[in-house]
């Protein structure tokens, strides 16, 4: 008895995650970030961890509101915050201008994987101008609590 081979044509799919999707990854980042072990040495695990929280956050508000967070927001915290308050986010929360300092100089490692991956330069010049982990820590807080509902409703 002989085999037939049964060709299907699957269009490509289309995964969509939920705000809510964001949200909890965001959530699981920032936990992660806050339980990370303090050491006297530098690590940039907890920067790059707060960072990501912070990106899935506006991206979660921003999908809640119906904005594409496709829209060339890439890693970009600057910009996915831009998105994000295009969208209503200062009706929920702002930024004070420290926290606005702080992830601009957050932003500046992010975009480019510096919290990833060993940016020799900034290592060899003793990581310069990092961003104060408390400050980022707070603003993630914040920024979760404040749209969670909004996440919860779509």
């Amino acid at each position: 008895m002989g085999s037939k081979e049964v060709i299907m044509h699957v269009p490509p799919a289309e995964p969509r995650l939920s705000p809510l999707a964001f949200h909890r990854y965001a959530a699981d980042f920032l936990q992660a970030a806050l339980a990370f072990p303090t050491s006297e040495m530098f690590s940039p695990a907890p920067y790059d961890l707060y960072c990501r929280a912070l990106e899935l956050g506006f991206k979660a508000f921003g999908l809640a509101k119906g904005g594409d967070v496709k829209k060339k927001l890439g890693r970009d915290l600057l910009r996915a915050l831009a998105r994000a308050r295009a969208l209503g986010l200062d009706s929920l929360v702002t930024l004070s201008g420290e926290e606005e300092a702080e992830l601009a100089k957050a932003n500046a490692y992010y975009v480019e994987e510096g919290f990833e991956f060993f940016p020799l330069d900034r290592a060899v010049g003793g990581y310069p101008d990092l961003p104060d982990p408390e400050v980022l820590a707070g603003l993630s807080n914040r920024l979760l609590a404040a749209i969670e509902s909004a996440c919860h409703r779509c």
